[in-house]
This record gives C-alpha cells, sequence and structure tokens, in this order.
C-alpha cells in the first residue's frame, strides 16, 4: 500500500520504488538463473521417459508405533504457556512478530509471560500489510496499552523491524533457543 510504503520510507530515510512487476523480480531472477538453453518440449519428453533408478537412504520412523507417537504427545503438552484473557487494563506488554517464509505469527505476552493474544496466518508474499494489520486491531481494542517490547525474527525480521520500527531483532534459531528456556532451563 502507499501508506505502508510512505512510512517504510520514513523510517529508513530514504525514498524507495516500487517498479512495474517487482512482486516477479525472484521468479525472474529464478529464470535467469539457469545457464543452460533448453528446447520445452525436448524436457517435457525427457519427463515422460524419465524412471527412478536411485536408491535412497533413510532413517528410521521416529515412532515404532502409536503408543510411542502418544507418549511423546503427551509429554510435550504437558509444557504450555498460560493463555489469559487480554483485558483493557493489560500492560506492559511485549509482541513478538515471526515473519517466515510463508506465514507471519505474533504473540502478545504480559509481563508473567502469560499469552494474551496470538494470530497465525499465510503471508500470501507480502507480510507488512498482515502484519499492519493485526497492530492496528490490538491497538484498536487495547487504546491504553503500554507495550514494553516490540521484537521481530523470521525470514522478514529486519524488514518488519524497521518499517514498524520495532525494538529488536532476533536471529530466529536463537528465538528457538529462548522458548526452549522457557520450558527446560537447563537446554543448551
Amino acid at each position: 500500500s502507499t501508506v505502508l510504503r510512505k512510512s517504510f520510507d520514513e523510517a529508513l530515510g530514504v525514498t524507495g520504488t516500487c517498479p512495474e512487476n517487482s512482486l516477479l523480480y525472484v521468479a525472474l531472477g529464478a529464470a535467469l538463473y539457469a545457464d543452460k538453453e533448453f528446447v520445452l518440449s525436448d524436457v517435457a519428453a525427457a519427463l515422460d521417459e524419465y524412471a527412478a533408478t536411485a536408491t535412497y537412504a533413510s532413517e528410521p520412523p521416529l515412532f515404532a508405533n502409536k503408543e510411542e507417537y502418544e507418549v511423546f504427545h503427551a509429554r510435550h503438552m504437558s509444557h504450555s504457556v498460560p493463555r489469559v484473557a487480554f483485558g483493557a487494563q493489560c500492560g506492559p506488554v511485549h509482541i513478538g512478530i515471526d515473519s517466515g517464509s510463508t506465514t507471519v505469527k505474533l504473540v502478545v505476552v504480559d509481563e508473567q509471560s502469560q499469552i494474551l493474544y496470538t494470530n497465525y496466518q499465510p503471508n500470501l508474499g507480502n507480510p507488512l500489510p498482515l502484519i499492519r494489520q493485526q497492530l492496528l486491531k490490538i491497538y484498536k481494542e487495547h487504546p491504553g496499552l503500554k507495550v514494553a517490547s516490540v521484537t521481530t525474527t523470521g525470514y522478514g525480521e529486519e524488514l518488519v523491524k524497521n518499517a514498524f520500527r520495532c525494538d529488536f531483532g532476533l536471529v530466529e534459531t536463537v528465538a528457538h533457543f529462548t522458548a526452549a528456556k522457557y520450558f527446560m532451563p537447563d537446554v543448551d
């Protein structure tokens, strides 16, 4: 959106451009990466004639039977973050945003690390408007909300951090580790 681009420009102190067909640039880069020309009908014929002959190494299944899976599932379900009502007087809160390559996840927690709000949705290749929509929803429903921090992670960490002037950006593996330590303080 025009408003989002303007906000992004202001946050970065630049004047960006949005060239025609810019959403196709990644696909164009993939197409241009090829270093050899092919005749499409030859490729189609080769695919029709292809027969898999390779053997594949594999690992044993994670679970030998349903009972092993159920034990695993019960163990993992025993660890959860408390969820409480997101009241009008909540705060200060911390907002975490995971902008992945295909999805956007957002969580709001209070000072006791209790979950007040979550959102999980496909990013449709354009995460910023979706994140903006969720943040506006939170601020509209909780106008006096005191936000202590906003941290981003994931594939779009820097993009989201700069677009919304978030406080911190965290490498995704560190975010995973931090979450694991919440449940198992001795994890390394």
